[in-house]
């Protein structure tokens, strides 16, 4: 990962780790609100709304359309 962010910080633009994550995670998440989401961004979501551990899977939210 490491090597894919220097040897294109040129032509890519990416600055740090960081940005080179966040880009990654936001491709992601846009993949998904196309998909599950008609294009429209997921409402927002509390630190403490997001279940943690195995919560989700557990009580059955996964794939959870809004």
């Amino acid at each position: 990962m490491r090597g894919a962010i220097l040897y294109t910080m040129t032509s890519e633009g990416n600055r740090n780790l960081s940005q080179f994550v966040n880009d990654a995670v936001m491709a992601e998440v846009r993949r998904l609100e196309v998909k599950y989401n008609g294009g429209a961004p997921f409402p927002a979501v509390g630190p403490r709304e997001l279940p943690q551990g195995g919560a989700a899977a557990a009580s059955g939210d996964e794939g959870r359309q809004r």
